[in-house]
């Protein structure tokens, strides 16, 4: 400092945040958090008189003619817990974290609970937990289809017909390898990245689907006494009974902080949007197949089971909209758009990147009620969305900590308490990245627009992997902004994949 005409703040805040306490925030996100706050305090404002650090007067600098006394006095006087203000959070916060707290030490009362046995001891509204484990377990059998693309058919109906074909049998047929290996150049069936990425999801939901019938059949063996009930079905067991998911799926699902109950909803909504999406693809695939085998004398029904086809309807093979919520990994569905993009127009995808363009709400769709729950299918399939060309059309995103103003196209503050604002769709279009740009001008864009995070859930936490990024971390989205992104930054502000609820 000495020799110094003016406080060298950047060098300050710099030496606080990266090397300081540089260490122990690893991950990316929390450090921009700790610069930001560091911000509010390492500023000449706080130099000035009358300087306030909340917008109460409660916290300011102490003056330098109070003497011990008054300073004693004034640091007594303080708040026992500070106000969420002085770390430029939303009012609401404290709300959310005692809330927050509030849940933790239930779930921690459950906990210290003793096990039930498998003796039957009876609830209160006069059903044994036998008797309720079985009444879950066999209501999951009945709604949980058996894999992607199952059709479920009424009680005591059997299939009369072969089942249908699937995507991963559609892919070994000689005749749709014919078919790849004679188109030259790009082509939006047969080389898009988005198949693999379908095929990868299938083939995580059909193992998920497995291991759940699996451990649900066992279970109810093991309830009505016909198998052994080992530690694995014991987990199942309490689970089932407190409406938690039992750890043996997690182990091989994706990250979701829902109960039992919801988490069963959403997922047979994500079975149902792949087995759409499969067999809207199978379907116009093998209306180019019908005339390859027609052409070399032969039927379809002769190489293949096809899919039933609605007479006039015409088909796509993607959705006219994605459930970002729905994919096990979100990111490999958003590496494949830019590899298709770099395919189709033979650029590097290195050099790709990502734009944003939030739509317009629908009429039907409520940015302030989220706890209306609307089908992802009827979202991603329906015949009324406009064709974009490049890129793809995100929805099932939530804001967490501020509301999307849809007649500013802006973030703003949220409203008194709604913690959680659905967002309208989202259009990822892929741009090349500019290299060229003048540091002032980046500066300005900074300024005008919020970096959001997005997350698969409410908890943010992960596994911090390799990259330096936890797991739970999905992509940022570009958001305009009528306030400093420092603004939203402390408060906290991020995009949701799912609720908790």
């Amino acid at each position: 400092m000495e020799g110094q005409e003016q406080i060298p703040w950047q060098a300050l805040r710099y030496l606080t945040g990266e090397v300081v306490y540089g260490g122990r925030v690893t991950d990316s996100w929390d450090r921009r958090c700790l610069n930001c706050i560091l911000q509010m305090f390492y500023t000449p404002e706080i130099l000035q008189e009358g300087h306030r650090f909340s917008a109460d007067g409660i916290y300011h600098i102490i003056s330098e003619n109070m003497d011990q006394v008054q300073c004693v006095n004034y640091i007594e006087s303080l708040p026992e817990y500070d106000l969420p203000d002085i770390f430029g959070m939303h009012p609401d916060a404290e709300k959310t974290f005692l809330e927050s707290q509030s849940q933790l030490f239930m779930e921690t009362v459950v906990s210290i609970q003793p096990r039930l046995s498998i003796s039957g001891q009876l609830t209160r509204g006069g059903k044994s937990s036998h008797e309720i484990v079985l009444e879950v377990a066999l209501d999951i059998l009945k709604r949980v289809p058996r894999n992607v693309g199952d059709e479920k058919l009424p009680e005591g109906i059997e299939r009369v017909k072969a089942p249908k074909i699937t995507l991963a049998e559609l892919l070994t047929l000689p005749l749709w390898i014919g078919y790849v290996q004679s188109i030259n150049g790009f082509d939006s069936l047969a080389n898009s990245a988005l198949l693999t990425v379908l095929r990868q999801e299938i083939d995580r939901f059909n193992h998920l689907l497995e291991v759940i019938l699996k451990s649900i059949r066992s279970l109810c063996f093991a309830v009505k006494g016909q198998s052994i009930l080992t530690v694995s079905l014991e987990e199942v067991y309490n689970s089932c009974l407190n409406m938690k998911v039992p750890k043996l799926w997690k182990l091989c699902s994706y990250e979701s902080c829902k109960p039992l109950g919801s988490w069963i909803d959403d997922l047979i909504q994500r079975v149902n949007f792949f087995s759409t999406w499969s067999d809207n693809l199978i379907r116009v695939a093998q209306q180019k197949l019908r005339i390859i085998a027609k052409e070399q004398g032969k039927r379809l029904e002769q190489i293949m089971q096809p899919i039933s086809e609605q007479p006039g309807k015409t088909y796509q093979a993607q959705p006219c909209a994605f459930w970002l919520s729905g994919f096990f990994f979100p990111q490999g569905f958003l590496t494949a758009v830019l590899q298709n993009h770099a395919r189709q127009h033979g650029i590097p995808v290195d050099t790709l990147t990502f734009t944003y363009y939030v739509q317009q709400p629908s009429r039907d769709d409520s940015l302030v009620d989220v706890t209306r729950k609307a089908s992802a299918c009827d979202s991603a399939f329906s015949q009324d969305e406009s064709n974009f060309g490049d890129g793809v059309l995100v929805f099932g995103l939530y804001l967490d900590g501020a509301h999307w103003n849809a007649v500013g196209q802006s973030i703003e503050e949220s409203k008194p308490g709604k913690r959680y604002c659905k967002m309208p769709s989202i259009h990822f279009l892929p741009v090349k990245i500019e290299k060229n740009k003048k540091v002032d001008e980046l500066e300005e864009e900074v300024q005008e627009a919020y970096e959001c995070p997005v997350y698969r859930t409410s908890q943010r936490a992960g596994i911090l992997s390799a990259t330096g990024l936890s797991t739970n971390f999905v992509t940022s989205v570009i958001l305009p902004s009528q306030h400093p992104f420092s603004h939203w930054v402390t408060r906290g502000v991020a995009l949701l994949c799912q609720l908790d609820d």
